[in-house]
């Protein structure tokens, strides 16, 4: 999930409106996709990350929607949110994400 860090990283304003707004497809892509958990379950990529490393990344992506003021790029940003609260509320526990984005407005 180095990848989806990495993406969250380009979503700063230091880069250009269009690598910003493609950097948040490529996370919503990669956090979507899905992977074999140990007991041969399958899970979405970012449900399988480590609760720390979550936090972080949604943390960062929160922060970033946030503070944008490209239009395009936040709804590529709102595109990412709504993934990982998809995923959330699939696991019955969208309140993290919830919580989060009433904290931050």
């Amino acid at each position: 999930m180095a990848a989806s860090l990495l993406t969250t990283e380009q979503l700063t304003f230091l880069r250009p409106a269009q690598v910003r707004s493609f950097a948040a497809v490529l996370f919503r892509r990669i956090a979507s996709k899905t992977r074999k958990t140990p007991t041969s379950d399958t899970t979405d990529m970012f449900l399988s990350l480590g609760t720390n490393e979550a936090h972080a990344i949604r943390k960062k992506v929160l922060e970033t929607l946030l503070a944008e003021t490209d239009r395009n790029v936040r709804n590529k940003i709102s595109d990412a949110v709504a993934e990982i609260a998809r995923q959330y509320a699939d696991n019955s526990q969208c309140s993290r994400v919830v919580e989060e984005l009433w904290a931050g407005t």
